[in-house]
């Protein structure tokens, strides 16, 4: 299968893995992923499993494709990858549940 994964980020996200019965089997997913040649993440945004994993290996990857030193760029304050900060709107406070 032909993919330009070489020039975008793509990643695979498995969600709602809380809830049972899956729809899509874990093997299923990384079988999928094997085919496109991503990342696979299984997530949770209820109990907020791999939710700012997937994001920030997203941010980190895309940021690679374009050549820009991730490091280098935190380095000089230019970019931060601190998700503690979600919240869907300014200034309010974020009890558990979803980490969106």
């Amino acid at each position: 299968m032909y993919t330009q994964t070489d020039k975008i980020g793509l990643v695979l996200l498995g969600n709602k893995i809380d809830v049972t019965p899956r729809d899509v089997k874990l093997e299923e997913g990384l079988k999928m992923a094997e085919q496109y040649g991503i990342k696979h993440f299984e997530t949770s945004a209820l109990n907020n499993i791999n939710v700012e994993e997937s994001f920030r290996w997203l941010t980190e990857d895309i940021m690679t494709k374009k050549n820009i030193d991730v490091n280098q760029e935190l380095k000089k304050g230019n970019i931060s990858l601190d998700y503690s900060y979600h919240s869907t709107r300014v200034g309010e406070k974020k009890e558990g549940g979803c980490a969106c």
